[in-house]
């Protein structure tokens, strides 16, 4: 078996996704060929029972395809990892990071940029407001309370309720009293 028919069963480098008829959604191709061959030397797995059935039934899509790259003794089905395109995605708090990817080939590989959180000054934003109205509060609490120019008397003391008055035949009985008319 040549080198560049075991490029597709590189996990790390191939990203290659087959459609597996077996479970109705894509698997990686790597994945297939490695449980594959699994398989071959006489595990099982519970997880996979579908896959080692077909595997060992000849029905297995990624075997048919495996065997098609022996054929041509080349790496048809073999997408490299790096060649992905990868977009920069933010983070929390706008945040970003720039993600540079290096050809497999190139002795220069670029490293990986972090772009620095902003700085943030003291005096904006809600610490500026919570530290104003912080500031506020101890003026007011420490300024004396202002005084009255107008002499207040103290309040005379009400007479009690009479047995079974109502609260708002009590109310009109103490206007009466306090405004000097009567009831």
């Amino acid at each position: 078996m040549s080198n560049s028919a075991l490029l597709s069963k590189d996990g790390k480098r191939n990203s290659y996704f087959v459609h597996c008829r077996v479970h109705q959604q894509s698997r990686p191709y790597a994945m297939c060929l490695h449980h594959a061959d699994r398989v071959a030397g006489g595990g099982t797995s519970v997880l996979y029972n579908d896959c080692d059935r077909a595997i060992s039934g000849s029905t297995c899509q990624a075997l048919a395809m495996h065997r098609e790259e022996l054929e041509k003794a080349q790496p048809i089905y073999f997408l490299e990892r790096n060649k992905l395109p990868i977009e920069p995605t933010p983070a929390v708090g706008g945040i970003g990071m720039a993600i540079v990817t290096a050809d497999a080939n190139d002795q220069k590989a670029a490293p990986t940029v972090a772009k620095p959180a902003p700085h943030v000054p003291a005096d904006s934003g809600y610490a500026a407001a919570i530290n104003a109205a912080m500031r506020e509060h101890r003026a007011a609490s420490a300024a004396p309370a202002p005084t009255p120019s107008i002499p207040v008397a103290p309040a005379a003391p009400k007479p009690p309720a009479l047995p079974g008055e109502t609260p708002l035949a009590y109310a009109r009985r103490i206007q009466s009293l306090t405004q000097g008319t009567p009831a």
